[in-house]
């Protein structure tokens, strides 16, 4: 059999695939959840399984759907191995990366207790589960994950083209307390500042948190005294 053949093959059993399975990713879109689980019990295969031409798993796709799907994902979760909990999409984005994007923290939370690994796998441009909460500006998704996203490994958020970016994502969304922790971890975060629409127009990272920082402090001031010349 010839390659080309065996091309064909493979692409005209995908879209034999694509169409059983179409009923299971409507569902899952429509966020008819009673539907979906019914399939995935009648066919637990179906969990690990690829619905879309982007290679979007069920669980992937479900948490695209933001918080309400958080009942489909811990039924999905149950069926699935560490490995189907991993699978990344035509993207390289994770279920988790789709959690963090949404800020939905509770699926976060069912996500990382499956798969822990979750937090240090890159998609395609590099970006872990916490470039894109901080991205997408959730301070609460942000937090949890910077405690939980390890720094001993590769990619580290924290370093290289990795720390600036999530230095950058976390000063353009003002999350000042988040930038000083990055820098406290790692100071070379902020040593570089490539895009010249982030970081407000191009500014450094380094120079307006040092700014921010003033201007905390001389508010903190001024409230002392106004506390003191009140009592």
């Amino acid at each position: 059999m010839s390659s080309s053949d065996s091309s064909s093959e493979n692409e005209a059993a995908e879209e034999t695939d694509l169409i059983y399975y179409l009923p299971l990713q409507q569902a899952i879109r429509k966020v008819e959840w009673d539907v979906a689980t019914r399939f995935v019990e009648a066919d637990p295969d179906a969990v690990g399984a690829l619905l879309s031409a982007e290679a979007e798993t069920p669980l992937i796709l479900a948490a695209k759907q933001g918080p309400r799907s958080n009942h489909f994902l811990a039924r999905l979760l149950v069926l699935m191995t560490p490995d189907q909990v991993a699978q990344r999409d035509n993207t390289g984005t994770t279920a988790l990366h789709a959690a963090a994007m949404h800020g939905n923290i509770s699926g976060v939370q069912l996500l990382l207790r499956s798969q822990p690994a979750l937090t240090n796998i890159p998609n395609k441009v590099g970006h872990l589960p916490l470039h894109l909460a901080a991205a997408h500006g959730h301070r609460k998704t942000v937090r949890f994950l910077f405690g939980l996203t390890r720094y001993d490994v590769e990619p580290n958020p924290y370093q290289g083209d990795h720390g600036v970016a999530l230095m950058r994502y976390a000063m353009n969304a003002r999350f000042y307390d988040i930038a000083i922790s990055i820098l406290q971890r790692h100071p070379t975060s902020a040593w570089q500042d490539r895009d010249p629409r982030d970081c407000f127009n191009s500014t450094s990272c380094i120079q307006i948190l040092g700014t921010v920082l003033t201007a905390l402090s001389s508010i903190g001031t001024a409230a002392h005294k106004k506390a003191s010349n009140m009592a």
